[in-house]
């Protein structure tokens, strides 16, 4: 009897540590969040990606009652930042809001720096298209004009991008192949240093989002010749596409959207995802994504997955056709 009596005991005792165990992840699920919270951005502060991350934060912030600050990580074309986020704990407390490298690093690179089942994706919250801008004191008016400016120029002049392997890096690699250009690539950490050396006259060319792009050319320092994406922008309706100027292959667009890390509960990746696309509804921040050449989405769970995957191969088939590694 005293053996039954203690496996009894110690099968009691065990319900009991067990319902403690699992009670408080429950009970935290259903405090969340007790404490702020962490958007992981792979841009500098003032750049496009960090504005509506910081945009998007204040609305969250107001909506859930804590707040969310911005980290901005910076290296490896996003994969220190999404590394960063995928080893961090799975409470939901650290997002990472992140654009179209995540997938371009998947199809540039042969050692995989990381996988899409290491994150969940929340929100697609918009896509856009990346524009080629040249000084106007270039003297051209047309992406034709440009195209033979360089070819009359072999080897001489230079573009910029916002990085090695960059949405920037990638496109203007195309250009050159497709086109038959000698032009040398510079990459910069973000797509503010290289404005600001084309706008010196240190480059001939570079890409970036129209949204920043937009007071200069205005300002008629800056013209912009092209866009990529299958067809215009609404709200820049006046920038011709690549396609409709005989680039069928600059049909590839950019985007951006935000993640947690893989094991966050489902009712934590719920409650984000509700408002995450709270915020973009938002006046805010969708004129934030507007201004910056966005068209607003809001694309969540497994149909945001699927847009992954399709991305993935999208980038894969244009690194192949082109010969463009990152390592």
């Amino acid at each position: 009897m005293p053996y039954r009596s203690n496996r009894r005991a110690f099968a009691g005792a065990l319900a009991v540590v067990s319902t403690l165990l699992f009670a408080a992840p429950l009970h935290a699920q259903d405090n969340f969040p007790s404490r702020s919270l962490k958007i992981v951005v792979p841009a500098t502060a003032g750049g496009t990606t960090d504005v509506v991350a910081r945009t998007l934060a204040e609305k969250m912030s107001a909506s859930m009652g804590q707040s969310v600050v911005i980290d901005n990580r910076l290296g490896a074309n996003g994969i220190v930042a999404v590394k960063a986020v995928a080893g961090s704990p799975p409470d939901g407390y650290t997002m990472l809001l992140i654009h179209t490298a995540y997938t371009q690093n998947l199809a540039l690179r042969s050692d995989q720096p990381y996988s899409l089942s290491e994150m969940i994706p929340l929100v697609l919250l918009g896509r856009s298209g990346t524009v080629l801008a040249v000084p106007s004191s270039l003297g051209v008016s047309t992406l034709k004009d440009f195209v033979e400016y360089v070819r009359a120029r072999p080897g001489k002049l230079s573009y910029g991008s916002f990085g090695v392997a960059s949405t920037a890096h990638i496109y203007g690699e195309m250009l050159s192949n497709v086109a038959k250009l000698q032009v040398t690539h510079v990459p910069y950490k973000g797509e503010t240093a290289a404005l600001n050396d084309v706008l010196s006259g240190q480059l001939a060319a570079t890409w970036g989002s129209a949204g920043t792009f937009e007071p200069h050319v205005k300002a008629g320092k800056l013209k912009i010749l092209a866009m990529t994406g299958p067809e215009r922008m609404p709200q820049y309706a006046d920038i011709p596409t690549f396609v409709e100027q005989g680039y069928p292959m600059f049909d590839l667009a950019g985007w951006n959207g935000v993640f947690v890390p893989r094991g966050t509960p489902p009712a934590v990746v719920d409650r984000l995802t509700a408002e995450v696309r709270k915020g973009l509804q938002s006046p805010e921040v969708t004129a934030k994504l507007v201004g910056f050449g966005f068209v607003p989405v809001g694309t969540q769970g497994r149909a945001f997955s699927q847009f992954l995957d399709a991305d993935v191969a999208k980038w894969t088939a244009a690194a192949k056709a082109n010969n463009i590694k990152a390592d």
